[in-house]
């Protein structure tokens, strides 16, 4: 199962690749908001929807967009889904926001690459 971080509620965080160092979300309102993914970017996801999936995760669940996934009968919300994926050497990064909730919940997922 994929290792997970949570960040503490109401203060949401940059996120940064551990891996490369890029910055994949600016939520300092200082850039554009959309993700910037990396290569090591699995995931990038928030309440609402699912901005940016992988190739490799697109391969693993037979998928050729993200919107498809919610299609799928193991999917329930994003972040249940997202806690199930089985991938070694990667890491999801949990945003929550909590009330009140001026902005969504987010994840973020990372894969070292061999």
């Amino acid at each position: 199962m994929i290792s997970r971080v949570e960040f503490s509620r109401g203060h949401m965080n940059n996120i940064y690749c551990p891996f490369c160092g890029q910055r994949v979300l600016d939520l300092d309102f200082t850039a554009d908001q959309s993700a910037n993914p990396c290569l090591h970017t699995l995931f990038v996801a928030h309440d609402y929807e699912i901005e940016y999936l992988s190739d490799e995760l697109k391969e693993i669940y037979s998928v050729s967009s993200a919107d498809q996934l919610e299609e799928l009968d193991s999917f329930e919300n994003i972040d249940s889904f997202t806690n199930n994926i089985d991938l070694k050497n990667a890491v999801k990064f949990a945003q929550y926001e909590g009330a009140p909730r001026d902005m969504a919940d987010m994840w973020v997922s990372f894969k070292q690459m061999k």
